[in-house]
């Protein structure tokens, strides 16, 4: 006998096969108990698993007089006090067979198919007839379908609970799922194989007849089909010989005329029949139950969700927040030791509470959003009264009402739990608003400038009027599909920015790091810089009112539109090159001076839009055309300061300003269109063979070193030749070629 546990430190070395139980299944090909069996272990490696290694005898020394003095002083000290024995299960076989079955009938199917092969002890004792009601009671406490009429309750546990290959000699590991059709547990590699399929039965077996496949469990999940079943019947080929040797028996006693005979073979195809009905109902029950099974891996994650949910409750969060914010696909929960001890809390925490308190702040915005926002409404109202004393060139450059959420005050106010806000408590704010939007602005100016690497800004004295200084919001749109992205240079412009972040301000419950995300954007800033250099100043002194002044228009190297092309001012310019402008794609920006007359004709459209066309100005008097929508063209800002304010000759920055949230409109790019250069007529050439090409060679290319030499090209050909040598993928002419028929066309031979 092998026992489970040694008294003494030592394990046991030796490893225990298991040995097959009696009722054994049919089939020789596997295992006799349903159950993986170790395959054959070579003669070395047998003796070296069975036999443990002897120990090393003692022995014994002469004493010498070191050594005697040595012993009798051992035998003097103390003896070590006697340690505990700790608890162990070695009782356990001495136990009652009763009160053992009582203890042993509360495990799962599972642990006692594991005790089984603990030792030849609980083997022979759980095998015994005696010990049925043990199975049958761990079944039904843990929801598991009897067996088959022919499974035996320890094969079935083995058939459900093993995940080896039951095929004897195979023993792989890892299959996942039984055919409850074949009532096997097979790996792949065993199915192609020993599956036969129908259509190949008569190329195997041309003797047999087909009717005896109606006989023979089946099934329609093949080798290759993933767990997924088709349109072809599968057998397990070791039981078509089976079948077939008590098939031709009969068939041939049946044959020789007997009515007995006929009876017993009619009645053997019933009873099999029968079982194969039976096969195919139990197969359904059996596909419900694995279906609806929970692993242990499941279990596990709902052990370790439960710890979880304990310790922060703990920490005194809701459980209503907690079992919204996680569950068992949770990163963290989903895998892991199921037992939360210190240590892996300290660790999860880190991760699981961020979620709890996003949790919280959801269910308190739904809670009090009512409350919330008539505070808010009441605010804005307030704020709205005070803007109103403002000129509107100071008022559009004030943050809306929803930005003064920051304000420790206004917070405060707004989030109040269990108390009554009224336009009273908001008062002192609003008499001091001026303090406040002083304060908020000098830090907005800050954070935005904090953004600029120190060695850049270092000795500048306001880093915002500088025009290589630019900026970009990097705020997300309330959908998230994008970032606002804008381009930003110059304090009055990021000041009056509409951003689309004041969506975040409007949130019933702010994030605790709530703030504006203009940010310095490195690349943008590189193209400005270049383009102040194109107009001959300094980019470590120009300022953003200096190249205003310039008034210069850029040229993009790298766009090449057919017929067209695009002229920038300064803002333009910069926006066409930024990669992140409002999500458009990058564009490899080159820019150069434009000439003259393309200066002029931009010059001009840019003035038509300022002067006629634009709707970019507001009046300074009043509050009515400040926003983006309803500012107006110059000649209607002006009639309306003279009807509206008995205003003849307004001033502006006095009466009327242009508004800066309107500076796609100023800052619109004029399309120039390239007149096509009309194609010189062709003229034969008698020289020509007849089988040659009648197209003239009239066109030579200008990417090529002195305009290409004396070379010259069909039209066709010199397009080629500049996608393929210059990478020019839409050829421009009198830019990357022009038409020149002066020169003949070298021919070879000519």
């Amino acid at each position: 006998m092998v026992t489970t546990r040694r008294k003494s430190a030592v394990a046991p070395v030796h490893v225990v096969v298991a040995e097959p139980e009696s009722d054994s299944d049919s089939s020789e090909q596997f295992s006799d108990d349903g159950d993986f069996v170790q395959g054959t272990l070579s003669a070395r490696k047998k003796a070296s698993v069975a036999m443990p290694k002897a120990k090393r005898q003692k022995v014994a020394d002469t004493p010498t007089t070191s050594t005697s003095i040595s012993a009798n002083a051992k035998a003097k000290a103390k003896p070590p006090p006697k340690r505990r024995r700790g608890k162990d299960l070695s009782l356990l076989p001495t136990m009652p067979l009763d009160i053992l079955f009582e203890i042993l009938g509360q495990l799962s199917p599972r642990d006692l198919l594991i005790l089984t092969r603990t030792n030849t002890l609980f083997r022979k004792t759980l095998l015994e007839k005696n010990a049925q009601c043990v199975w049958v009671s761990a079944r039904g406490f843990h929801g598991v379908p009897e067996p088959p009429s022919d499974f035996s309750e320890r094969r079935w546990a083995g058939l459900l609970y093993s995940n080896h290959c039951q095929v004897k000699g195979c023993g792989t590991p890892g299959v996942r799922k039984v055919d409850w059709f074949l009532r096997k547990r097979i790996c792949t590699q065993c199915k192609k194989d020993r599956y036969m399929v129908h259509s190949k039965f008569k190329t195997k077996y041309p003797d047999l007849d087909n009717e005896i496949l109606n006989y023979i469990p089946s099934t329609h999940v093949g080798p290759w089909a993933n767990g997924y079943s088709s349109n072809s019947k599968y057998y397990w080929e070791a039981d078509i010989p089976a079948a077939a040797e008590e098939w031709e028996t009969l068939e041939h006693a049946a044959a020789m005329g007997s009515a007995a005979a006929k009876r017993i073979f009619t009645e053997w195809k019933d009873d099999r029949a029968r079982w194969i009905e039976n096969i195919l109902e139990d197969a359904r029950v059996y596909h419900q139950w694995d279906g609806g099974r929970i692993s242990l891996a499941e279990l596990n994650r709902e052990r370790r969700l439960e710890g979880a949910t304990s310790r922060l409750l703990q920490l005194g969060y809701q459980r209503g927040d907690i079992e919204g914010a996680i569950s068992v696909q949770t990163d963290g929960i989903i895998t892991g030791n199921p037992d939360v001890t210190d240590t892996i809390w300290a660790k999860l925490k880190l991760k699981l509470e961020p979620l709890v308190v996003k949790e919280k702040i959801r269910r308190l915005s739904r809670e009090m959003a009512d409350v919330v926002n008539s505070r808010k409404t009441l605010l804005k109202n307030m704020y709205d009264g005070f803007l109103s004393t403002l000129r509107p060139l100071e008022r559009y450059q004030c943050p809306p009402a929803p930005f003064l959420r920051i304000l420790p005050e206004v917070s405060a106010l707004i989030n109040a739990e269990d108390a009554v806000v009224t336009a009273q408590d908001f008062q002192p704010i609003i008499t001091n608003m001026a303090e406040h939007l002083t304060k908020y602005q000098g830090d907005f100016h800050a954070s935005v400038i904090a953004t600029i690497p120190a060695s850049e800004r270092d000795g500048v004295a306001n880093p915002l009027d500088l025009a290589k200084f630019a900026f970009s919001c990097q705020a997300a749109s309330q959908w998230g599909h994008n970032t606002c992205s804008k381009f930003l240079a110059g304090w009055e412009t990021i000041a009056s920015h509409p951003c689309v972040n004041q969506w975040r301000f409007n949130e019933t419950i702010l994030e605790a790091n709530i703030a504006h995300q203009v940010t310095y954007n490195p690349t943008t800033s590189a193209i400005a810089s270049s383009l102040i250099r194109i107009v001959g100043l300094d980019p470590k002194t120009a300022r953003i009112a200096d190249m205003e002044q310039r008034n210069g228009r850029f040229v993009c190297g790298s766009c090449r539109v057919s017929n067209n092309i695009t002229v920038h001012n300064w803002g333009s310019a910069v926006k066409h090159g930024c990669p992140v402008y409002r999500g458009q794609t990058p564009c490899p920006a080159v820019f150069r001076l434009a000439t003259p007359e393309e200066t002029a004709k931009a010059q001009a459209a840019t003035l038509a839009i300022f002067e006629r066309d634009g709707r970019v100005w507001s009046c300074n008097l009043c509050g009515a055309h400040t926003e983006l929508h309803n500012c107006l063209k110059k000649p209607d800002i002006l009639e309306h300061l003279k009807t509206q304010h008995a205003i003849t000759e307004p001033q502006i920055l006095q009466d009327y300003f242009l508004n800066r949230k309107c500076d796609d409109i100023c800052d619109k790019p004029l399309v120039l269109n390239i007149p096509k250069v009309p194609k010189v007529p062709k003229v034969a050439n008698p020289k020509v063979n007849k089988g040659a090409s009648n197209k003239a060679h009239d066109c030579r290319c200008l990417q090529c070193p002195h305009g290409g030499g004396n070379r010259r090209f069909i039209m066709e050909g010199v397009i080629m030749h500049l996608k393929a040598k210059h990478g020019v993928a839409s050829p421009q002419p009198n830019i990357d070629y022009a038409f020149d028929p002066t020169l003949p066309a070298r021919r070879p031979g000519t």
